[in-house]
């Protein structure tokens, strides 16, 4: 996991607060950090960030440099030298040797002893011996990626940093945005709305936000910016809490739909969905649209995925109903935190949804719905054998009677079911294996 960049927001004294985003000029900062990764290919991380800070100590804006290479960092490919697990070697080395390593000499007998064991040689033991650390990895590739992309990305993790530190988020939106708002409630945030004309205004805050300042949302209001991303028209305002410990102030923060020009802008996805999985694109009821959360298609049919939080499952059960109503499949699985228990014949995950076991649920929905039709069907059709039976047919068996093995061929012949047509008639029969025979008549 690579550390977080610097969060370059600047503060006023009228109590507002805005980040510092590049533009097309500052390219030549994104140009300098990828040709320097590029000549940087097979080296370590941790030699890699020798590099880079002797090129923020040339730059006259240290933070950026910074901050794009962690951006491009993210991006690139890092692996470990590792002939063997470092995690095994360490254990052999640290838990299993006999001698502590108390002079260099002993510590290369050591070294020689485990590379013999693993069948390496010893440089592959010094080498693997930490290779997994961060600082060990190495830098295989580089992503193909024009600078004007790069600098996006870099002012996406400048906003998404800056609302890490909210409190909470005032959102208007135009038009019918109603799978953002379902998005909001399952990632867990509550949202008070209220409507003016064509504009919805959402209050969006944590469930303890009532109770007291905290910023533990921060992280989820970024995750939500990048869905906003996705919609035509919105503008929202945020409180930031930014300072030292002990000397923090509350800023007001605002961005808007124009800043779209500025940043990386994701697709409309911004879960990692399994590709059997995608995101559900509405229902029309009456005129009005109703979203699920997902989408699932088993065997041709499609089910609808609803995805709620304990605080709002009342609310996802009513819109279960109508989906059903409307005549879609929808299932609702429930997030749990913490001590939460699972409801009552409700379906539960904790912290996150486990899609194969959703998907592999539904299957076997599938195929016990297959199950029931096919009953259903040989039911009905038992009933109408039933009523299609005539006075010839009776006639008939009443010729072929008490010949048992004639009587059932017959009615095979003529698609009937010969124990419930026997039954029906006043035949009675009993079972001799799998073999009915008629034991007389009802008179």
């Amino acid at each position: 996991m690579f550390p977080s960049q610097l969060m370059m927001i600047r503060k006023s004294k009228s109590g507002t607060a805005r980040s510092i985003l590049l533009d097309e000029t500052s390219s030549d900062y994104a140009q300098s950090v990828m040709e320097l990764l590029e000549e940087s290919i097979g080296l370590t991380y941790g030699e890699i960030e020798d590099k880079i800070r002797d090129l923020e100590l040339r730059s006259q804006n240290p933070k950026v440099v910074r901050g794009i290479f962690t951006v491009l960092c993210r991006l690139a490919n890092f692996s470990f030298y590792a002939k063997v697990q470092p995690q095994e070697l360490r254990k052999r080395i640290f838990t299993d040797t006999q001698t502590p390593a108390v002079s260099p000499e002993t510590r290369m007998e050591i070294i020689q002893r485990i590379s013999d064991e693993f069948e390496i040689s010893t440089e592959d033991v010094e080498r693997t011996l930490y290779g997994d650390l961060e600082s060990e990895r190495i830098l295989e590739n580089l992503p193909h990626i024009e600078n004007s992309q790069i600098v996006k990305r870099f002012n996406l993790e400048q906003v998404e940093s800056a609302l890490m530190k909210a409190l909470k988020l005032d959102l208007k939106m135009r038009g019918d945005n109603g799978k953002i708002i379902r998005f909001i409630g399952r990632i867990g945030l509550l949202t008070t709305i209220t409507r003016e004309g064509d504009i919805v205004h959402l209050n969006i805050s944590g469930p303890i936000s009532p109770t007291g300042k905290t910023e533990r949302y921060g992280p989820i209001f970024s995750l939500l910016l990048r869905k906003i991303l996705t919609a035509e028209w919105w503008e929202a305002e945020a409180d930031l809490e930014l300072g030292k410990k002990g000397e923090k102030s509350i800023f007001r923060y605002y961005i808007d739909s124009s800043i779209k020009e500025l940043l990386y802008v994701p697709g409309d996805s911004v879960e990692d969905l399994p590709p059997f999985v995608s995101e559900d694109d509405g229902t029309l009821i009456d005129g009005k649209i109703y979203f699920a959360d997902y989408r699932i298609n088993i065997s041709g049919k499609e089910y609808l995925i609803i995805v709620s939080r304990l605080i709002n499952l009342e609310e996802n059960r009513s819109l279960a109903r109508l989906l059903k109503d409307s005549g879609k499949m929808p299932y609702i699985f429930v997030l749990l935190r913490g001590s939460e228990k699972c409801p009552s014949r409700e379906k539960c995950f904790k912290n996150n949804i486990d899609w194969y076991s959703v998907k592999e649920f539904l299957e076997r929905k599938n195929e016990t719905d297959a199950m029931k039709s096919e009953n259903r069907k040989k039911e009905n059709d038992m009933t109408v054998t039933k009523k299609e039976i005539g006075d010839e047919v009776k006639k008939h068996l009443e010729q072929l009677y008490p010949d048992s093995m004639s009587m059932v061929d017959y009615l095979e012949f003529m698609g009937f079911d010969p124990a419930s047509v026997l039954t029906e008639i006043g035949y009675r029969i009993r079972w001799r294996g799998l073999r009915i025979e008629v034991t007389g008549k009802e008179e």
